[in-house]
């Protein structure tokens, strides 16, 4: 009976600690990238998708990028370019880039997978599983320009449905 009883409390220990793993484990994936997510809206044939894995226990996010017929090759110059930008909702312009991507293939198709740590100051757990950070790409044909305001990037998407 004691033994019984042993092995049924390890397997709720282990059920307990199985089912904290998963919930520390967020995933959203086939996320949408397009022009249509710009400010403003761009009419361009680029499009593509984000899969973000989020482990909130060591505060790591995790994304791959994939993208296909851009006008040309993603971009990055200065302090603006292909990267994560927040926090800002969909239908508002992030005040600045957060993170920027590189050794990325520069062509108009292509595939970039990176991971980022959560710092709690420059990226915020919170403001990421409220959806308030998105992945843009932007080509020479179509830059970021902090100072003009319709000079958005080519493709944008949202970060968003962490769960």
């Amino acid at each position: 009976m004691r033994k019984l009883i042993g092995v049924l409390l390890m397997a709720t220990v282990l059920n307990a600690c199985n089912n904290d793993i998963e919930s520390d484990v967020l995933v959203a994936n086939g996320l949408p990238i397009d022009g249509s997510q710009q400010l403003p809206p761009k009419a361009v044939a680029g499009t593509g998708t984000v899969d973000v894995t989020y482990n909130r226990a060591i505060k790591t996010l995790y994304y791959t990028v994939k993208w296909n017929g851009l006008t040309g090759a993603p971009v990055s110059s200065g302090s603006v370019g292909f990267g994560i930008y927040g926090s800002a909702a969909k239908g508002f312009r992030a005040p600045s880039q957060i993170v920027m991507f590189d050794k990325f293939t520069t062509a108009a198709s292509g595939t970039y997978s990176g991971s980022v740590f959560i710092d709690g100051v420059t990226l915020k757990e919170a403001d990421l599983l409220q959806g308030l950070y998105y992945i843009n790409i932007p080509t020479t044909a179509n830059p970021v320009n902090p100072a003009n305001p319709a000079a958005n990037g080519e493709i944008r998407g949202q970060i968003v449905g962490l769960k």
